[in-house]
């Protein structure tokens, strides 16, 4: 008896820790602060995006951006991590103009049950010229 309780117990404690660093199905804003450098100028920005967590596996996190509806696929990593590609369907540009624009980014970054956080980068496109462009994001639920 005592051996059974004692499983059970362990099996609960586990299946507690092993569940609450998944990130929750629901409503997330993302802030977006990055820093560009063209040939000509430089400057910093920070966006801001809306998303909805459709799906989350042990391997993947399906997280689907509001405007768009376009949904990206990220995937999980051993200690929290988690790393791919989040698309946007309209264009966006840092300074205001129409000239520079960015459709993705790749993130890398940790997670937890509220929130992920981590890095960006992605290329920006000025007169057929292509730019790095990096920052830090945090996800977080609404």
């Amino acid at each position: 008896m005592r051996f059974k309780f004692f499983f059970i117990a362990v099996g609960f404690v586990f299946m507690c820790f092993s569940c609450g660093k998944e990130p929750k199905k629901g409503d997330y804003k993302g802030v977006f602060v990055g820093r560009y450098e063209t040939g000509t100028s430089s400057g910093y920005y920070t966006t801001n995006y809306y998303f909805n967590i459709t799906h989350s596996t042990k391997d993947e996190l399906r997280i689907k951006e509001k405007q768009s509806q376009i949904t990206s696929i990220l995937k999980k990593h051993e200690k929290d991590s988690i790393s791919g590609m989040i698309g946007f369907g309209g264009i966006y540009s840092p300074d205001g103009s129409s000239s520079v624009a960015f459709n993705f980014i790749f993130i890398q970054g940790k997670y937890d049950k509220k929130s992920i956080n981590g890095t960006f980068s992605t290329t920006l496109g000025d007169e057929n010229k292509e730019y790095l462009s990096e920052g830090d994001f945090t996800i977080s639920a609404n």
